[in-house]
This record gives C-alpha cells, structure tokens and sequence, in this order.
C-alpha cells in the first residue's frame, strides 16, 4: 500500500537554484492506442494539471484524460533539476532518475520503478544526442535503449526522446505480461489547452506528428461541432460548486455522461433540456453528451 505523499502548497515553497517543473501548466500529450493486431482504437491523453511540490521538490502534476491504463501505471510526479529529469517513485517515497537532457553518446544510467508488488530497474544507453525547433524552442533530444534487468516491468519508451514532447510512448510503467493498450505513436503536444476566461495566446510549442493528419481518431461516430450539443456553467470550478448543462435550443432528452481524468464513469443518465449537479473532488471531468447514438459531443471541466 502506498504511504501518503508529502504535497505542500506552493505558497510556501521556495525556489530551488536549478529546479523547474517538467512541463507547463496545460500542457496536453495525445497518444494512439490500440491492440498489438488490430487497427487503433482510441487515444491516451496525458496533461499537466498543476505545479505542486512533492518532498520539497517543484514538481509537474499529470494526470490521465482519457486511453486505456488497466496495465499500465502512469507516472503522477516529475521535475526537472541541474539538466536531470526526475519521476516521484510513490511506492518508495523517493526521487528516481529518468532522464540526463545533457548526456552524451555512451552515457548510462538505471532507474528503479515499482508497481503495485512489482519491482524492476531499468537500464538507458544514449547513442546519440541533438535538438529540434518546435514554435522557435529549442528542445533537446536523445536517442536511448532501455532494457528491464527483471523482467516485471518495463517502459515502452525508446529511440528519440524529446524534452517535453517525450518519445512514441508516455512515461509510464507496464506489466511484462500484459500485451494490451499498445501505445502506437504520439500524435501531437499542446500547451495552454485549459479552458480560460480569455483566448489563451498561441501556445508556444504546438507539435502534430506529420504521420497523423489531426489529434483525434477518425471514428464512425460523428463529432458534433462546437457550438452544438450542450453549455457547461462554469468550466472551472470548486469542489461542491453548482455545475449546470443546458441543451441547445430544439434539442431534448439527450444521454449524459460524466468520466474522471482516468475514464471512470462518474455519472450518467438522460436530461430532458437542463440539469444541475456537483462534484466533491478536485480533477480533471469530462462531460460526453449522446444524442440517438449517432452523435457525440465532450466538454471539459476543471474542478479546483
């Protein structure tokens, strides 16, 4: 069982020389999945929610959007110090290594991770280093193998691993057994895609894997266009905050649902043109709106 996180508001943390979290606030990874012989089927969409600190280290907060994690376990915590990137092993209660941004050629490392009652290490080799200009940002590269010494677990990350944009798969841990939810390339990164009072500004780094001709899925379901479907009032809220959805106009008895961050249903049932409800705990929700089985429409919503 896990031991409670130390997580202090960050209105008493003082900066660290060196210390950044690992990626901006919104900042959104959009990943194809699918089974290891059959054609994609969906997408993970992993997130930075916020900046926390985590045993007095500045840390990046991710969550999980949507996808599939029965066999995975997705990484929460990760900070960057001196060059290094860092990911809180939850189980051990420490700080592990994942990545040198300022390796060279034939440089190694290990890096301990856990799972439940599994526990493995992973071994990086860097054959090669470089960077990439994404929006007139430098982002360093590296090209890495990666082997698990035990056989329990291991990473799907290999090859060209990009600050921030990470590589063809998410920082994230998987049973050796386990031959399902194949992440099969990222798609496209994003920062600034929370909801705001304002347009957010352009993102500075807005990357779509050329391979892929937009973010989502072509599915044979239709997506509704954005000014149909349904309102959300607020989109960000507190905990216990009055929630509201209203159809639009001509439009009645639609099917609702609500998931958390990791896909879980939370709530679901039929209104005939508004509805009021509220949530007791701080996340990232998605609200999917049914009509007739042919057409979907998601909203997302922040609870603070």
């Amino acid at each position: 069982m896990r031991t409670a996180l130390l997580i202090l508001p960050l209105l008493f943390y003082f900066t660290s020389h060196g210390q950044t979290p690992f990626a901006p606030i919104g900042s959104q990874w959009t990943y194809t999945q699918g089974s290891c012989c059959g054609p994609d089927s969906t997408i993970a969409v992993l997130q930075v929610l916020s900046d926390t600190v985590v045993n007095g280290r500045l840390c990046s907060k991710v969550t999980t959007a949507s996808g599939w994690f029965g066999c995975y376990e997705v990484v929460h915590y990760f900070s960057v110090s001196n060059d290094s990137m860092y990911y809180f092993n939850e189980d051990l209660q420490q700080y592990q290594l994942l990545f040198r941004w300022n390796a060279v050629p034939g440089d190694t490392w290990s890096t301990p991770i856990s799972q439940d009652a599994f526990r493995d290490t992973l071994d990086w080799a860097v054959s090669d280093t470089g960077h990439v200009i994404i929006g007139g940002v430098s982002l360093r590269t590296l090209t890495v193998d990666q082997s698990s010494r035990q056989w329990e677990l291991f990473c799907p990350l290999g090859g060209v691993i990009t600050e921030q944009l990470g590589g063809s798969a998410p920082f994230t841990w998987i049973y050796a057994a386990c031959d399902g939810e194949t992440y099969n390339g990222l798609r496209c990164y994003e920062e600034n895609i929370f909801p705001m009072p304002e347009p957010p500004p352009p993102p500075p780094i807005s990357w779509l894997n050329p391979q892929y001709p937009q973010c989502g899925l072509v599915t044979a379901v239709q997506e509704l266009g954005g000014n149909e479907g349904f309102t959300v009032s607020p989109s960000i809220v507190f905990a216990g905050q009055h929630i509201s959805i209203t159809l639009t106009p001509g439009m009645v008895d639609a099917h609702v649902r609500l998931l958390d961050s990791s896909g879980r249903l939370v709530l679901e049932h039929s209104i005939p043109a508004s509805g009021t409800f509220t949530l007791g705990h701080a996340g990232v929700y998605f609200i999917q709106l049914e009509i007739n089985g042919t057409g979907i429409m998601t909203r997302r919503l922040v609870v603070l």
